[in-house]
């Protein structure tokens, strides 16, 4: 695939403190752990200014999707998804697409 990953020790902050051009893409992964929307929101946004984001999560539950989404994610996704559509993901995400899961989408756009 045309993507390349990069290890983001420290996180969002040290990449931009690293000085090298941002990446197009961000991947976030999301702990079992992490399931308050305000807190994913808070993870969201920064990055979402300057990067398209996609979160990885253990849970897709409606709310955590709805949060991600409106603090400006591209996608959000279980952390289950294989690579070949993870790749499919980042492709339409560089093209504008937003990415839910099937089963929350009707609810999280009700």
């Amino acid at each position: 695939a045309r993507f390349r990953p990069i290890a983001a020790k420290g996180g969002w902050d040290a990449i931009i403190a690293s000085g090298k051009p941002v990446p197009e893409v961000v991947i976030l992964i999301l702990s079992g752990t992490m399931t308050d929307p305000g807190a994913i929101a808070a993870k969201v946004e920064p990055i979402a200014k300057q990067s398209k984001v996609v979160v990885l999560a253990d849970h897709c539950e409606a709310q955590l999707v709805r949060s991600a989404i409106c603090a400006g994610a591209a996608a959000f996704l279980p952390r289950s998804i294989s690579a070949g559509v993870l790749v499919q993901t980042l492709d339409l995400v560089l093209e504008g697409e937003i990415i839910l899961p099937a089963a929350v989408a009707r609810e999280v756009l009700a």
